[in-house]
């Protein structure tokens, strides 16, 4: 039993209880025979065994209850939970033939070979299922076999560990087994190497690319062949016709393997394998060489970078990676470690953390809105991407007005004054990174800037039971005026406020000379009479206020520093002295270049000011936008309401409403037989006399309907290939009567609405999609119900049979009740209390922490197809109208308004996994992110650093999904679909990513002053989730660091979904490179240009040249137009598949962005190239189609 609070237990109990509820429910619907089986198809799973049984029985159905689960758990209490060995224990009697008997010993070590890397990926992901195609026994060159195992391109969502482990596994049981080992040739050794140069070039950048001396090392001490299925089309250009290798095609899953695995992996798999001395893997010590190998291959480049690093004093260097991939419509917001980028500060807020990154609301809407709460950056430190959130409470903006005015925009209310003025972004703001992003990423801490909770901190550190000390730690982040700061300061001997502290490490001596010849100017000052202080205007001394992000205005000939900011600039400079000491200090060294190598201007101020001065800078990160914020229900090609075909008499809609005016569907149905009244059908209830059918077959040579899986069968013996060809199918291509079909159907659902859907007579009075064939090996369908009840409530089927909502993941460990639109009544009837205080709950603004399985949906009113609240209320109208009218049960939600959709149970499922979580709606919010506890997301094996998870109705999964429906085809047939549900949430066998997230109130002092000497994080000790697995907290009493008013404040939509077109979204891109100081324009431009706008045209210009042809009638596919001129088939117009339009449409926006920037010279010729090659394909027409509004320009 997970360790919980008695609280917690509760909970726990109470989902699982209400889960169980609807699973009878769906049981007795199930009975009624409606469905490809009569019993629900998800496994439920409370522990990782059940979780692993229920995902193997998926490929080995007999597999289910034989005792696998329980073994498990025994290994997982004789080791350790997560354990390598309790990997290689299961494996191994699997392949002993333990569990259930199969016929051979590949199938043997298949089936250890699936458990065993089942386990190393928790039960969670699909790769054990689709990720490894099989085992095979091959011949060596002296005849005796050995093993090679077929990976195939799924395998990656097992993870890089997971995958390398697996290959050290099906060597374990091949030692086990008596196979030898695997004695590669030179031939097969170079189609290696060379196969991983055509992926990682042609195919997909590989994360590592190893050497041609590390492949030839690893290959030749391989024990097994890693191979793989083809995953491309594209061939090898040499060693095609390798003896041992089945094809030339490159094969994905081998290169994954091998490259991220074996070579990626290896010092992580040799530091693992080394631990275990109870386990004989004495044939993998080639490892150690290995890393040695790897050691002195990359010696050299280690050895510049730390030359270089000594001779700059650069600890941590900017870094350009995240510009690789740079899009069209896309902004950069910052170039790398610029001065006027993102200024990283840390903490972290109740919605951030593993990924998730706090901004100003502000920043959103100075930056175009193209930041949204949700949208993903590509950022350079100190992972890869993040996700935005909201935090009111850090610094924003940092612009300039087109009078030339300087402001803080840190609020809203002064966003709403200047946002028309707004010329120049001088700085971009906050981002509030939280310490477990540099822990999980293994990242040196970087020098934290001076910030309004270190100020606290300090003052606590000088008057630990000050009433002042209480009251600014408590919560630093309130506003403070100038006096109090420097009395403070000057009392307690610490810094200065860093609201009253700029950028002074931004300047060099020879700057702030500039700023004291004008503040000593003889200019009067007026400062005593009008708290402002006035300087002359020079370009070198605006430059300077702008450097240190002085806030001024500007007038007529002088620049004027107002109020507290005046007097602060005053006193920093030693003005008290009347400016003597700075003065010296500033003509001490003669020699100007020796002042500027060694000085800052931070550190003079130091020596002038009555108070210490601490860099207020920090450092920066760059950034760009990569995917925008997601929120929508899912739908397939055509958005069919149900998996029914209705082939091409549904027409281009393919709409059952076009089949129904034609009488009849041409399409391939399964074959049913009825025992009650031997009859033939096609559907799983009898229309005849209401009895359950049976599967049937037909024979494939004579056309007979049988029961036999093999027909005409010859008297003589034959091999297995051979037989193959005598297997009976289990469809035919048949027409059938949609007349009594849907009337049939239509006569079932009037029960619940005449009006719709007609009295007495039938009717489609809305249109109804299918699908134009089921691409399942059975060819089993949905019930014509289904459909006509989804189109009806306006929602959509998915590939599984139920209804998916994807967002945007966002982590969220406290809420407030108005944020997302409950009543504080219904919060308590779903147990939430009291607030973190322990104060009962009774008002709206009331923060509560949120439950480790409850979720937020999104309900974004700027976009009404984001509203999953609507979508929800739809499924469960859906749902009540099937139990009544197709099941013949009463409704199981009659939800009327929306507060009681607060409760309602779901699945939580990413993308490439198999396994989902069971959860609980608990509210909306007005974003377009799925908020959710870190300990959910990590238990779908995703963070927030702009990852989609999808979400379904519990009971639409128990009742609608069906592995039948699944599509025959690897990588889709058991990947994105609920095969076992986890009843509860047990964080020891969740992605281990949210282990690093801290979870304190308040870094201690000593964090900041760690991070100035660039510790690593291993070094800093903070109490972080990891602390606290298998205790009670594990669950509650998270802490966070910064508050949030309200996490809908900020921008909802990004301007990239609201601007129409690709012309719109480059114009705003480049309007915002010209207004950020942080983004030189011409290289956004050249980015723009080579790494979208060229590729895009090039590649599909070679597809249009390579392109195919179809029938508008028809939908007939032909690799070249017939002679005939028509479609062979019906006669029909034929029409290109890819059009000009499509390989044109951003020529336009590629000449202009060349002409107007300053980009090389070897870009533009290049351009020149491509267009006259366009010019050489595509005839130019004189005369050219304008718009109207062209012409008032």
């Amino acid at each position: 039993m997970v360790v919980a609070s008695p609280v917690m237990q509760e909970y726990f109990a109470t989902l699982e209880k209400q889960a169980l509820v609807e699973y009878e429910l769906a049981r007795a619907a199930r009975k009624k025979g409606r469905d490809p089986k009569p019993h629900v198809e998800v496994t439920l799973a409370r522990n990782i065994g059940e979780r692993i049984e229920g995902l193997i029985s998926a490929l080995y159905p007999t597999i289910a209850n034989t005792g696998l689960a329980n073994a498990i758990l025994e290994l997982e209490h004789k080791y350790d939970q997560g354990d390598w060995r309790v990997a290689f224990a299961i494996a191994k009697q699997c392949a002993h033939g333990v569990f259930i008997t199969l016929k051979s010993r590949e199938e043997y070590m298949d089936l250890g070979t699936r458990v065993g890397l089942a386990y190393l990926t928790q039960g969670t992901v699909s790769a054990p299922l689709e990720g490894i195609v099989g085992i095979k026994a091959k011949k060596r060159k002296d005849g005796k076999e050995y093993l090679a195992v077929y990976y195939a391109g799924p395998i990656r969502a097992a993870g890089g560990t997971p995958m390398t482990v697996s290959v050290v596994l099906v060597d374990y049981l091949r030692e086990l087994l008596g196979y030898a080992e695997y004695d590669p040739t030179d031939d097969e050794i170079k189609r290696y190497y060379h196969e991983l140069e055509m992926y990682n070039d042609r195919v997909s950048r590989l994360q590592y690319f190893p050497s041609q001396e590390e492949v030839q090392f690893l290959v030749k001490n391989m024990p097994i062949e890693i191979n793989g299925s083809p995953t491309s089309k594209r061939e090898v250009l040499i060693y095609k016709d390798v003896e041992r290798v089945e094809t030339a095609q490159i094969r994905g899953g081998m290169c994954l393997a091998l490259a991220e695995g074996v070579a990626g992996r290896a010092k992580k798999l040799w530091g693992g394998l080394a631990r275990f001395t109870d386990f004989d893997f004495s044939r993998w010590d080639f490892l150690k060489e290995f890393l040695d190998l790897q050691k002195k291959q990359y010696a050299h480049a280690e050895n510049d970078t730390n030359e270089t690093q000594e001779d700059t004093g650069i600890k941590v260097k900017p870094s350009f990676k995240y510009l690789r991939d740079a899009v069209a419509g896309r902004p950069v917001f910052s170039f790398p470690s610029h001065p006027a980028g993102f200024r990283i500060r840390y903490g972290r807020t109740r919605v951030s953390g593993v990924e998730a990154y706090g901004f100003n609301p502000t920043t959103g809407f100075v930056l175009n809105k193209f930041l949204a709460i949700g949208t993903q950056l590509s950022i350079e430190r100190p992972g890869k991407g993040c996700t935005v959130t909201t935090c009111e409470v850090i610094r924003g903006p940092v612009v300039k007005l087109t009078a030339g005015d300087v402001v803080r925009v840190d609020t809203m209310e002064v966003y709403e004054k200047h946002k028309y003025d707004i010329a120049e972004v001088l700085f971009l703001g906050d981002v509030l990174v939280n310490f477990g992003a540099f822990r999980e990423h293994k990242h040196v801490l970087v020098p934290s800037p001076f910030v309004e909770e270190w100020w606290a901190l300090e003052l606590e550190s000088k008057a630990p039971d000050s009433a002042l000390a209480e009251r600014f730690v408590k919560s630093p982040f309130q506003e403070i005026g100038y006096d109090e700061a420097k009395a403070i300061s000057r009392k307690f001997d610490i810094p200065l406020h860093p609201s009253f502290t700029f950028h002074w490490n931004l300047l060099s001596a020879d700057d702030l000379r500039i700023l004291v010849n004008a503040v000593c100017a003889p200019t009067p000052l007026q400062l005593a009479r009008t708290d402002n202080l006035t300087l002359k205007a020079s370009n070198e001394l605006k430059r300077v206020l702008e450097t240190a992000l002085i806030p001024h205005r500007v007038s007529p000939g002088v620049l004027i520093v107002e109020h507290d900011n005046a007097r602060a600039l005053l006193d920093t400079l030693g003005g008290e002295d009347g400016f003597d000491a700075i003065t010296t200090a500033l003509a001490r060294d003669n020699d100007a270049s020796i002042l500027r190598a060694k000085k800052s201007a931070l550190t003079i101020l130091n020596t002038v000011a009555p108070f210490a001065l601490r860099d207020t800078a920090g450092f920066t990160l760059g950034a760009r936008m990569g995917r925008p914020e997601k929120a929508k229900m899912r739908k397939m090609t055509a958005s069919p309401h149900m998996l029914f075909p209705v082939g091409e008499q549904g027409g281009r809609f393919r709409s059952l409403n076009s089949a129904f005016e034609q009488g009849f569907i041409l399409s391939d149905f399964p074959l049913r037989y009825c025992d009650a009244c031997s009859s033939m059908t096609f559907l799983n209830v009898c229309e005849k006399c209401g009895a359950i059918t049976k599967h049937w077959n037909t024979c494939r040579r004579c056309k007979t309907s049988t029961s036999d899986t093999f027909h005409c069968l010859p008297h003589k013996a034959l091999s297995p290939e051979e037989k193959e060809s005598y297997r009976t199918s289990p469809f035919e291509r048949r027409a059938i009567d949609t007349t009594a079909l849907v009337n049939s159907a239509l006569e079932k659902l009037r029960v619940l609405d005449t009006n719709t859907l007609g009295n007495g007579f039938s009717t489609l009075n809305f249109l109804v999609k299918g699908v134009k064939g089921v691409t399942n090996e059975t060819k089993t369908m949905e019930i014509i119900e289904k459909g006509i009840l989804r189109a009806k409530n306006n929602v959509f089927v998915n590939k599984d049979g139920t209804m998916r909502l994807d967002m945007t993941q966002l982590p969220v460990t406290h809420f407030k009740p108005i944020e997302i639109g409950t009543s504080v009544a219904r919060l308590t009837e779903l147990g939430y209390t009291h607030d973190i205080s322990g104060k009962p709950l009774s008002h709206a603004q009331q923060i509560l922490e949120i439950r480790p399985q409850d979720i937020i949906l999104p309900a974004c009113q700027e976009l009404p197809e984001t509203d999953t609240r609507r979508d929800v209320l739809n499924i469960t109208r859906f749902l009540d109208g099937l139990l009544k009218a197709v099941y013949g049960l009463d409704a199981h939600y009659a939800i009327t308004r929306t507060d009681d959709l607060a409760g309602v149970l779901c699945i939580a499922l990413a993308p490439h996994t198999s396994a989902g979580t069971l959860c609980r709606i608990i509210g909306f919010s007005k974003t377009q992110g799925g908020l959710a506890h870190p300990l959910l997301h990590a238990a779908t094996r995703r963070d927030c650093d702009g990852d989609e998870v999808g979400f379904m109705l519990l009971l639409d999964a128990f009742i609608n999904f069906s592995h039948d429906y699944l599509p025959n085809q690897r990588g889709t047939k058991n990947m994105d679909c609920p095969l076992v549900l986890a009843l509860s949430l047990d964080p020891s066998v969740i992605d281990d990513e949210v282990f690093n997230m801290d979870v304190v109130w308040q870094y201690p002092l000593s964090f900041y002053e760690d991070t100035l000497v660039f510790k690593e994080p291993s070094e800093v000790s903070l109490r972080v989730v990891e602390n606290l697995l298998e205790t009670p907290e594990q669950f509650e009493g998270y802490g966070y660091t910064h508050p949030v008013d309200n996490f809908n404040n900020g921008i909802r939509v990004s301007a990239y979904k609201t601007l129409p077109t690709m012309d719109d979204k480059v114009e705003k891109q480049m309007d915002l490179a010209f207004k950020v100081r942080s983004i030189d324009v011409a290289q956004v431009a050249t980015l723009v240009i080579e790494k979208h706008l060229l590729r895009d045209i090039k590649g599909n210009l070679r597809k249009f040249s390579s392109q195919g042809f179809r029938c508008i009638a028809c939908n007939e596919k032909f690799r070249r137009v017939p002679l005939r001129g028509n479609c062979t088939r019906c006669s029909g117009k034929i029409v290109l598949t890819i059009h000009e339009g499509s390989v044109l449409k951003y020529v336009n926006q590629c000449l202009d962005l060349s002409s107007h920037y300053k980009v090389n010279t070897y870009l533009k010729q290049s351009i020149d190239v491509l267009r006259q090659r366009l010019e050489s394909v595509f005839a130019q027409d004189p005369e050219k189609q304008e718009k109207l509004s062209n012409f008032f320009t």
